[in-house]
C-alpha cells in the first residue's frame, strides 16, 4: 500500500497561502463565506508586508532588471497583458499536471513564490506612474495592494491585472534578450528613469 509523505499537505497549504496574496479566493466573495476578521485586517496585513518586503529586495538587489521590466510594461502594456495571460493559463495547466503526478507536487512551492514576486513587479510598475523615486513607487505599490485586498470583486479583478501585466513583462522583456545595450539603470538619488526619457 502506497504511503502519502506527510510534508505534502504542508507544501501545497503554503504555495496556496503565496498565491492568495493577490487573488482572493473565491469564498471570500461567495456565499460570504470567509472570515471577515481575515477579510479586513489579516489579508491587508499580508499583502502589504509582502509588496514591501519583496520590492524592497527587488529595488535593493535588482534595480536594473526591475527597471527594465516595469518600463516594458508602462511602454508595451498590451503585449504584456497578452503575454501574462497567455503565462497564466500555462502556469494553471502546469499546476494541474504537477498535482496529478503528486512527485511533482513539491514544484508548487517556487511556482507559487515566483508568481508573487511578478505581481510585486506589477504593483512597482503602478507605482511608478505615480512616483518618480524608488521609495515612492514602493509606497504606492504597497498602499495599491492593501486597498485592492479588501476591495470586493473590483479588488481582485485589480490584482488580477496587476499580477497578469507583471508576468507578461517578465516575459515579454525575456523573449527580447533581457535588458537595454548599456544597461542604464537608476540614477542617482533613488531616482528612475521614466519610460521615453
Amino acid at each position: 500500500m502506497e504511503r502519502h509523505s506527510p510534508r505534502r499537505p504542508a507544501l501545497v497549504s503554503c504555495g496556496l497561502v503565496c498565491a492568495s496574496v493577490f487573488v482572493e479566493p473565491a469564498s471570500a466573495e461567495v456565499g460570504g463565506a470567509a472570515d471577515p476578521s481575515f477579510v479586513l485586517h489579516e489579508r491587508p496585513l499580508l499583502t502589504v508586508v509582502t509588496i514591501f518586503v519583496i520590492g524592497t529586495a527587488l529595488v535593493l538587489v535588482s534595480p536594473e532588471y526591475t527597471e527594465d521590466v516595469t518600463d516594458t510594461i508602462l511602454e508595451e502594456p498590451g503585449s504584456s497583458f497578452g503575454a501574462g495571460l497567455l503565462g497564466l493559463f500555462s502556469l494553471f495547466g502546469l499546476a494541474v499536471i504537477l498535482v496529478l503526478s503528486r512527485i511533482g507536487v513539491v514544484l508548487l512551492v517556487p511556482i507559487a513564490f515566483g508568481i508573487v514576486v511578478v505581481g510585486v513587479i506589477g504593483y512597482l510598475t503602478a507605482g511608478r506612474v505615480v512616483g518618480e523615486t524608488w521609495p515612492a513607487a514602493l509606497a504606492v505599490a504597497t498602499v495599491l495592494g492593501g486597498l485592492f485586498s479588501v476591495i470586493p470583486v473590483l479588488g481582485t479583478i485589480g490584482g488580477l491585472v496587476v499580477l497578469t501585466l507583471g508576468l507578461g513583462g517578465v516575459i515579454v522583456h525575456w523573449q527580447r534578450g533581457g535588458g537595454r545595450e548599456g544597461g542604464a539603470g537608476r540614477s542617482g538619488g533613488g531616482e528612475v528613469r521614466m519610460p521615453g526619457s
